[in-house]
């Protein structure tokens, strides 16, 4: 049975909701009204009762029910904004409290149509989304006309910070992020904008990837110019190069994922930081192969140039996919 995670208030709120929901429209559930009651007025979440009393289909249903709702408005006035984090292209991130629970607030700065569509869209594909490797959507709204998204605070720093890793950290890193990916492809989102600032750490070193804000979704208008670049040069694709970006599609996230494991092995990524015509030149030519480092001695340079061989590979109707990829680590 699925572990539920520690919920939030609104959450546990929202669960109760939704167990009086199930109690009303399904009579089979009414022969637990006394497992009910217990949950509904029990401190913890009354999805794990669910999950002991009913058949594992109910359970299924009404979890993916209550995921698909989305978060209740976040007041501003509920929040104590403790300072400015960083800034973007798009926007303004603050460090912010709700309660005990610090958040990262990301302010839209950037104005017209397009730069809200897109915002609003990153809101409404983190909605569509739950998985252990993706920073989840604790809340959005607007204050003062400014669209805003709350996330947890992920306060370990990036990839950027930490790389290079030891081999195994590397592997298991990319192993996390491309079952997050694997979860989001299936959702019908392509990041498109893989790089070390998008990878974020937790306290224990748990890493999430983050910010969708250039994400292209699968199940609707594309809002990217069809001659526009988007992304970080030194980590896209080559078929994204000099303007491709409605060619987006999952292998050139899964060439994100080799760059990112490029640089988490060596602290750089594969063909360094180049001109655009300079990297697309370099992708196109494929990998090379990993310079002088630590997997010489341990013997790991074979295993770890074909996993990057497949993620790096130019052409993307040849280049592994995240199911080959997995197989691979």
């Amino acid at each position: 049975m699925p572990q539920v995670q520690p919920l939030l208030p609104w959450q546990l709120e929202r669960e109760r909701e939704l167990w009086r929901r199930l109690l009303l429209a399904d009579p089979t559930l009414a022969q637990h009204s006394p497992l009910a009651e217990r949950a509904l007025s029990a401190k913890g979440s009354p999805l794990e009762l669910l999950a002991e009393a009913v058949p594992r289909e109910a359970y299924a249903a009404a979890l993916l029910t209550l995921r698909r709702e989305p978060p209740p408005p976040l007041e501003w006035a509920a929040l104590s904004v403790l300072g400015e984090a960083g800034r973007g292209s798009q926007g303004i991130v603050y460090w912010a409290l709700r309660g005990s629970e610090r958040l990262a607030l990301k302010v839209l700065s950037q104005r017209g149509e397009r730069a809200l569509a897109r915002f609003e869209r990153e809101v409404t594909l983190l909605q569509r989304m739950e998985h252990p490797a993706i920073l989840p959507l604790r809340a959005a709204g607007s204050h003062e006309g400014a669209a805003f998204l709350a996330t947890p605070a992920c306060l370990g720093g990036d990839l950027s910070a930490r790389a290079p890793l030891s081999s195994e950290g590397a592997i298991a890193l990319l192993r996390r992020l491309a079952a997050g990916l694997a979860h989001a492809h299936q959702a019908g989102v392509i990041h498109r904008d893989l790089k070390p600032s998008n990878v974020l750490f937790d306290e224990r070193g748990q890493a999430y990837l983050s910010d969708f804000g250039l994400a292209h979704d699968e199940r609707a208008e594309q809002l990217t110019e069809t001659h526009a670049t988007l992304g970080t040069l030194p980590y896209l694709a080559p078929e994204l190069l000099g303007g491709g970006a409605r060619a987006a599609g999952p292998a050139a996230d899964v060439y994100g994922l080799g760059a990112l494991l490029h640089l988490a092995l060596t602290g750089a990524p594969p063909h360094g930081s180049r001109t655009i015509g300079a990297l697309a030149l370099a992708a196109r030519g494929g990998f090379r192969g990993l310079p002088p480092g630590p997997w010489d001695a341990s013997g790991e340079r074979p295993w770890l140039e074909a996993i990057l061989g497949l993620a790096l590979e130019p052409n993307p109707r040849q280049r592994a996919d995240l199911a080959t990829l997995a197989r691979a680590l």
